[in-house]
């Protein structure tokens, strides 16, 4: 059954325009890489693939900002490839311009919440950067991560958001916001505030909307203390939990999808045989590289 899904994925890559992560390339890019290390000869296609990315990164994106579906998406898998060996890249050189008009954006735009995108994208993006290379941690960079850190505060503490008509927190804006305290604490940035907003977060959660099971699991995992899983729970490393639920989005038009993926340990041959039925034919490519993902696991 994989071997089919890559035939779907593979054959659909040349009509493919956009290259964020939610609806273009980017997601492809992460299931042929690991699919790569199954079999090698994917490497050849997912190298290519990525030419043309970094090709039409250049022109198309410098002004779209999004995890989603723009340059900070772009950025992460990109960072992502490189920190797990897929790829070897100058990622410094490549990306100097768009960490200087991420920093720009963190402290004119409203980083939190927003329809068209992942809870908490520059959070996501500059936590993924520096955790690379430390040493451009610079005075530039910190003073955009502080400033998300005061948004934090403001979210979590004063509720800030309830101007502009937003009555709690999901489950998920939570934990990405939790996710970015504690990469925060590793990283010794702003230590007194990120400190105070932890040691209170129990408060926090209770004040959030937990309706979905993933943003359950991923919560607990987070959680400071908690380092053994539950009976009958998978103990998935915390990175690839905050994926798995960023990839909740990708399937709201099929929830029972998602929630059939993140219901089994083992995807069984008649699983996935459900996946392949004509009623989700209007899958997106994206979708799909996401259930392949799920696939090699």
């Amino acid at each position: 059954m994989l071997e089919e899904l890559v035939k779907k994925i593979t054959s659909g890559i040349t009509d493919i325009k956009e290259i964020g992560f939610k609806n273009g390339k980017m997601s492809i890019l992460l299931f042929l890489y690991h699919y790569s290390r199954i079999n090698p000869e994917a490497k050849d296609l997912a190298d290519t693939v990525l030419k043309d990315v970094f090709s039409e990164f250049k022109t198309s994106f410098r002004n779209n900002y999004t995890f989603a579906n723009g340059s900070s998406g772009i950025i992460w898998t990109v960072e992502y490839l490189k920190e797990n060996y897929f790829i070897d890249a100058e990622t410094d050189a490549l990306f100097n311009t768009m960490d200087n008009s991420m920093r720009s954006l963190t402290s004119t735009y409203p980083v939190l919440l927003d329809s068209n995108d992942y809870p908490f994208s520059p959070g996501l993006y500059f936590l993924k950067r520096f955790r690379n290379n430390k040493s451009i941690l610079d005075y530039n960079i910190q003073i955009a991560l502080i400033y998300l850190t005061d948004h934090a505060e403001k979210m979590l503490e004063f509720e800030s958001y309830k101007k502009i008509g937003i009555e709690r927190l999901s489950g998920e804006e939570m934990n990405f916001l939790l996710f970015f305290l504690l990469q925060m604490d590793k990283l010794n940035v702003f230590p007194y505030k990120v400190k105070k907003l932890l040691s209170a977060m129990e408060g926090y959660i209770e004040r959030a909307s937990y309706t979905n099971i993933l943003d359950i699991l991923v919560l607990q995992e987070l959680l400071p203390g908690r380092s053994t899983p539950s009976s009958g729970e998978v103990a998935y490393p915390i990175e690839e939990l905050v994926y798995k639920a960023s990839c909740q989005s990708l399937f709201f038009n099929s929830p029972d999808i998602f929630n059939l993926l993140m219901s089994k340990l083992e995807l069984t041959k008649e699983v996935v045989s459900l996946l392949f039925e004509n009623k989700y034919e209007s899958l997106s490519l994206a979708q799909w590289a996401i259930i392949g993902l799920f696939l090699i696991d």
